[in-house]
């Protein structure tokens, strides 16, 4: 199953959402790189990033979109987009099978 993502705010209102099989394949790199926040997305759970942690999520996504194939980098890009929405009180969630 594919992992999706969304920001959601500390009250629920979903603010953006993204999914497919990209998104898995984007992880299973960022794993196989040895990066400290998307390598360690559970595929299975849900996997939260708040807004302290986007200064370390923005970089990885930026690297992987540099290095993707043209679906994978396209998928990053929507990621890039909803990092850079998350703000104070905020979560970007990862949301596995």
């Amino acid at each position: 199953m594919a992992i999706s993502v969304r920001v959601t705010s500390n009250i629920g209102e979903i603010r953006g959402n993204a999914g497919g099989a990209e998104i898995n394949r984007l992880c299973e790199r960022a794993a196989a790189a040895g990066m400290p926040m998307l390598g360690y997305v559970d595929e299975y759970d849900d996997t939260y990033f708040n807004l302290s942690q986007m200064r370390l999520v923005i970089p990885e996504l930026e690297q992987l979109a540099g290095s993707a194939s043209p679906d994978e980098s396209g998928m990053a890009q929507q990621l890039l987009a909803l990092a850079r929405m998350v703000s104070m009180h905020d979560h970007m969630i990862f949301i596995g099978d």
